[in-house]
């Protein structure tokens, strides 16, 4: 066959790209005027046969049986041929509308996704990566039928439509830039839609997430935490750390000694988190039933803005030197419930209760308010809570009224999470309140309350639940109403931010409020007291001279033990939340050890301290302070100091301790002595097999009793012997003794540590019996602390003691300076002192 000529090849090597060329080219036209009619008559029979070749085998699967004369894609070619072979006689047809002309064709064999990516798009997909579809199996198995159906709908559908390119494109595959991995995984096989499974990792993640869909998930996994699917995507965002595609869902992990740290990060992010932990360790696993599935999780700990008891007393966290100041503050959870009032729609019947779980308090209140909500924003401005806990069916006032209050904060760590829980745990309170204080006998006034305080205090009651920390709310100590006429000042909200009480009025920090000046308190809950004191100024006219005369007395009295008192007070880790942590059983060994040996200490120093001074405010609150903590030493002498800063639970508690709830610790210590002295004494027969009178044991890698024997001497071992590793020189054994002994050993070891747990458990829950003498002793101490506090300002300057006149009523103040722009300007100024005398006619 004689040699095709070069014009021709080229002529018959067509390309796609030459019908995008530039129409004002005045080459491409005349190359177009050239070769049109060739091309087009090659371009449509070589498109034709490829569809038919193609199409064919698609055609007889899905729209009809293979005896069929007439398909839809033999409809469409023949179409094309019909329309287009007349533009091809047409010469004079300019190259810009053959473009386009081959451009609408094109349009048809445009390409669209598969089936098997589309039919879960509108279940759960992150933007960027796959997400853990959480939904139980029963709704799974619907979702999976429902979209059967709706696939085979749209291959019924498709029968009527033109095909596209897709037909032509391997199976299985998807757009560039689409995530290649999807949440179930899904893919057309025969017809079938099939489900990739989980691994038992995942599908527990998926249970857990199933009852918990609100938290954000931390799951133990070994010797870190890790978050799966849009947690992790979370995390990563907030924590700053890697996220990456691990199987089914995205993943991101953190160390487990850094858990508290990031846990108290996403908390500030207004986030509810959620610690699953691993319930069982790998020997007692092994010993159980469950050998070969994955290790049991359950969730452990609940935490959000409010219910996050901050560690106070373990300094090793990471984190001691920022709290500072967040633990000066009151944690308050608030929830409010509102009635419509018959007399006037426009009034509403308000009802709060707010709890500090930190600290113990709780106050109540119930108001008639109007639409604008004055009298709720006046309580909110001294409670200035951290979470609003709200009704799924409040008005549209109060809806807008709490908007208004979380877009004031500039960051997330000082804006109020809202939680919003259903209207039936406000309207069930008559059941709830009686199971809940069923037998609480010194708490009957709680059934007395008013209907909206009453359904506040059911909703806490259920929403606590969930964290664990409802027991506060059976402590009849910690009730307290809001609003005592009889005893405080009342101050509006506008009226603490006008005098600056607070917060300055230019950039709203504490520098420059009343407050700032008056704080210098030793300790964080005498702080927290001193803000209290400012919110509601005393109005009885006896206490405020036993006031006056406490910080006379300190201002003036020199006394050593006075001064003792105080430098112990300045080492004082925060013993209110402190003693809250170990109420809630929720305290390591180390912060009970310290929390505890700070009172013994503050017991020792108010001794006889109520001797050295005269003001009777004073001497009643050191005598109660030192009747408080009377034998707290107990606890103490029961705990081993260097085994509780190791955190080495079954060395925690001392030899000799009667208690029931230690003697199965000292039951298992016992029965590992055994089995030790069984090991030691194996030895023997080891020496005599292997001909080495001075063997002994080795440890490796944490593997106890191993058996070193040279690789020379291999031929001296016998065979039961089970070798464990080797190196060049060496080889490892243990002998089937020591494989059973060993075995044994790892779970009484396992064993000890969980009756040293349920011991621990046990010796709190004993501490906390005495948790309301305890507290009020640390509350008279930060009474002592605000005391202090005043008489420290009140010895700086020019400062003098006021004089009360209860006959007239009237304000006399000779050459008076303002002592918050003093101590703004730091003397640099002088200011001009000023007479003022007010008076009522």
């Amino acid at each position: 066959m004689p040699p095709k000529n070069k014009s021709k090849s080229a002529h018959v090597q067509t390309t796609l790209s030459k019908f995008f060329a530039q129409s004002s080219t005045s080459s491409s036209k005349r190359n177009l005027a050239a070769h049109r009619t060739d091309e087009k008559d090659d371009f449509e029979v070589i498109l034709a046969k490829a569809a038919k070749k193609r199409l064919k085998p698609k055609v007889d699967e899905e729209f009809g049986p293979k005896n069929k004369k007439v398909c839809l894609q033999d409809e469409l070619v023949e179409k094309v041929e019909i329309e287009n072979h007349p533009a091809l006689d047409i010469a004079s047809q300019s190259s810009s509308q053959e473009l386009q002309n081959t451009a609408s064709k094109l349009k048809q064999f445009e390409l669209y996704e598969e089936k098997d990516v589309d039919v879960v798009k509108h279940i759960f997909q992150s933007k960027n990566c796959p997400m853990i579809p959480f939904i139980d199996g029963q709704k799974e198995d619907e979702s999976n039928q429902k979209l059967v159906s709706e696939e085979n709908e749209d291959e019924e559908n498709l029968s009527s439509q033109a095909p596209s390119l897709s037909a032509f494109a391997a199976p299985g595959k998807v757009r560039e830039g689409q995530c290649k991995a999807n949440v179930f995984n899904k893919t057309l096989s025969n017809g079938n839609l099939k489900t990739k499974k989980y691994t038992p990792l995942e599908q527990q993640v998926v249970d857990i997430k199933t009852q918990r869909p609100d938290a954000l998930l931390c799951i133990e996994c070994g010797y870190k935490y890790r978050f799966f699917g849009e947690d992790a995507e979370i995390a990563a965002k907030v924590l700053k750390i890697y996220c990456h595609l691990d199987h089914n869902f995205m993943t991101a992990s953190i160390p487990t000694h850094r858990l508290f740290v990031h846990v108290r990060r996403l908390v500030a992010a207004g986030y509810k988190v959620g610690v699953v932990k691993q319930t069982e360790t790998a020997h007692l696993k092994a010993a159980s039933d469950n050998k070969t599935g994955p290790f049991t999780r359950r969730l452990t700990a609940l935490y959000t803005k409010s219910t996050l008891i901050v560690k106070v007393c373990n300094e090793e966290d990471g984190i001691s030197t920022d709290r500072d100041t967040a633990l000066r503050r009151n944690q308050h959870l608030l929830c409010i419930y509102e009635q419509p009032s018959g007399s006037t729609p426009a009034t509403h019947h308000v009802g709060i209760v707010c709890v500090d779980p930190a600290t113990g308090d709780v106050l109540y209140d119930d108001f008639h308010d109007s639409s604008t909500c004055t009298k709720l924003e006046t309580r909110i401005s001294h409670l200035r809570p951290v979470e609003i806990v709200t009704s799924s069916d409040v008005s549209e006032q109060m809806k807008n009224f709490i908007m208004k209050l979380t877009s004031l904060s500039l960051t997330d760590d000082d804006k109020i999470r809202v939680e919003t829980v259903p209207e039936k745990h406000f309207s069930d309170y008559a059941a709830t309140v009686k199971e809940f204080y069923e037998d609480a006998k010194d708490l009957s006034f709680v059934h007395n309350l008013p209907k909206p305080t009453l359904s506040c205090l059911a909703a806490l009651c259920v929403y606590l639940r969930d964290f664990q920390l409802e027991s506060i709310l059976k402590l009849a100590q910690s009730f307290s109403r809001f609003s005592e006429q009889s005893r405080f000042m009342y101050l509006s909200s506008q009226c603490l931010h006008n005098l600056e009480v607070f917060q300055n009025s230019c950039d709203g920090s504490e520098k420059g409020s009343l407050f700032w000046i008056l704080d210098n308190t030793r300790t964080k809950f005498g702080s927290r007291l001193l803000r209290k004191w400012l919110n509601q100024p005393l109005l009885n006219h006896k206490e405020i001279l036993e006031r006056q005369s406490a910080v006379e007395e300190l201002v003036e009295n020199g006394c050593a033990g006075i001064k003792s008192l105080a430098d112990l007070m300045n080492k004082l880790p925060d013993l209110e939340r402190g003693l809250c942590s170990i109420f809630y059983q929720r305290c390591s060994p180390l912060e009970f050890y310290n929390v505890a040996h700070f009172l013994v200490k503050v017991h020792k120093a108010v001794q006889g301290l109520s001797t050295a001074v005269y003001s009777k405010p004073l001497q009643l609150l050191l005598n109660e302070i030192f009747d408080c903590l009377d034998g707290v030493g107990v606890y103490i002498k029961s705990i081993n100091e260097k085994a509780a800063r190791d955190n080495d639970m079954p060395s925690l508690f001392v030899d000799g301790l009667e208690d029931e709830s230690v003697s199965s610790v000292y039951a298992t210590k016992e029965n590992i002595n055994d089995i030790l002295r069984e090991i030691q004494d194996h030895r023997k027969e080891v020496r005599i097999a292997l001909r080495q009178p001075g063997l002994n044991y080795t440890t490796v890698l944490q593997t106890e009793f191993l058996i070193e024997v040279k690789n020379t001497q291999l031929k001296s071992v016998p065979s039961d012997w089970t070798q464990i590793s080797s190196t060049k020189i060496v080889s490892r054994f243990h002998t089937p003794f020591l494989v059973e002994k060993y075995r044994k050993l790892n779970q009484l070891r396992e064993q000890l540590q969980e009756d040293a747990k349920a011991a621990w458990q046990i010796f709190l829950k004993h501490f906390s019996s005495n948790f309301v003498t305890y507290k009020k002793a640390v509350t008279h101490l930060a009474t002592v602390d605000c005391l202090m506090s005043l008489a420290n300002v009140a010895s700086q300057g020019s400062f003098c003691k006021p004089h009360l006149d209860s006959e007239r009523v009237h304000i006399e103040i000779i050459q008076g300076r303002h002592p918050i722009i003093e101590a703004l300007s730091n003397g640099q100024d002088q200011y001009v002192p000023n007479d003022t005398n007010l008076s009522v006619s």
